[in-house]
């Protein structure tokens, strides 16, 4: 869906550098910018690789086809021929502000400063080790500004990785899927939890496939499709016979648009060890599903429960304003088969929805209300402040 044609010269020039527009939270968010941006900017979408691209997008597409890249030496050169074409890009093309998301991609950006002004992005939860201190820091340093999905995330940079506060700024998601709510019906003969993710260590499906088998087991009309794909596949194949789950639990793969499915679903569940901010929770959220979720350390809480400090932690099953938290796993034991307490607390959640009528149409609706707040009109007023 690529957009060309002559510029408007009364429009800023925004670059944005993501690696690809091939699945991906953080590529997904890049492409939704430039749909967004493009309103209001004249935008060109950088991009390492430009092969299978899966996401909507606009402005004028740039495909460096630079892919990534194996071993040090290899990794370096093809790092000095991105910065060497990006800073190219942005001198022929007058670029003022860039815009780069995920760490290859803020390297560039930094690296590639002409006259633009540079601001990376941060989409999860960094850990406090060594490398990634160094590199928060070069990146920080580097940047005019950095900017933070979530409130939670910003804390932790500052705290974690001595930002300066005035570097650094929350601007969330902005959310824009038009799907007409379903009208739930609890008493039909399937009630359907979905979840919505790439099958990785960080979004912990393996403890919603365990706590659906408590689910399962006091309404055997229970089922869990999980709609991704990735690393983990066979080892959530296994679990799932080992538990004896294989008509209760569907994994259909990776589906370019399901909202549509999930609208049609009763219940949203987001297991996840960490996030950034976990846009599946605003899009469930649009598409008019009760929503449960682990309050981990990301933008959970801060979607659920805006009014509750953004470091707190419950250690119960908390039905918050917009939907229900529950105590995050801290564990990767994919093969066990009894559950943890934090996966009974899921579990026990999921069956307070199930059972309670009103309580589950009631976080439909209210999911709906706090969706709306992520709609692009909300969010672009702060880009807009920004780019000025």
């Amino acid at each position: 869906m690529q957009r060309n044609g002559q510029l408007d010269t009364e429009k800023k020039n925004v670059a944005i550098i993501v690696p690809t527009l091939n699945k991906g939270g953080a590529e997904r968010v890049a492409a939704n910018m430039s749909l967004e941006f493009a309103k209001h900017y004249n935008v060109f979408l950088i991009v390492h690789d430009g092969k299978d691209i899966t996401y909507p997008y606009a402005g004028r597409l740039i495909d460096l086809r630079l892919p990534p890249a194996k071993g040090l030496l290899r990794k370096t050169i093809t790092l000095f021929r991105r910065v060497q074409r990006t800073k190219k890009i942005k001198k022929l093309n007058h670029i003022q502000f860039t815009i780069s998301h995920l760490p290859m991609c803020n390297y560039v950006n930094i690296f590639s400063r002409y006259k633009d002004k540079v601001i990376t992005y941060v989409h999860t939860m960094e850990t406090p080790s060594r490398k990634n201190k160094i590199r928060g820091w070069l990146v920080s340093v580097l940047s005019d500004i950095v900017v933070c999905v979530s409130e939670c995330a910003r804390q932790n940079m500052i705290r974690n990785f001595g930002i300066s506060e005035s570097n650094i700024k929350t601007i969330y998601n902005f959310c824009d899927i038009s799907v007409k709510p379903h009208q739930k019906d609890i008493k039909k003969e399937k009630i359907e939890v979905v979840n919505m993710g790439r099958f990785v260590k960080e979004k912990g499906q393996w403890h919603l496939i365990r706590a659906m088998k408590k689910v399962q087991e006091e309404y055997p009309s229970a089922h869990l499709t999980i709609y991704g794909d990735g690393e983990l596949r066979g080892t959530f194949e296994k679990l799932t016979a080992k538990l004896k789950l294989e008509n209760v639990i569907s994994m259909p793969g990776y589906v370019q648009n399901p909202y549509h499915q999930i609208a049609e679903a009763d219940i949203y569940a987001n297991p996840a060890e960490t996030e950034g901010l976990p846009m599946a929770l605003i899009e469930a959220g649009n598409c008019g599903v009760a929503i449960i979720s682990t309050d981990c350390d990301a933008g959970c809480r801060e979607i659920l429960a805006p009014s509750t400090p953004v470091d707190w932690k419950t250690s119960e099953v908390e039905l918050a304003e917009f939907g229900i938290l529950v105590p995050v796993n801290n564990d990767f034991d994919y093969e066990r088969v009894t559950l943890s307490e934090a996966e009974d607390k899921l579990a026990d959640g999921i069956k307070q929805l199930i059972k309670d009528e009103i309580l589950l149409e009631n976080y439909a609706k209210k999911a709906i209300e706090r969706a709306n707040q992520f709609r692009p009109e909300h969010i672009m007023n702060v880009w807009e402040e920004l780019l000025r």
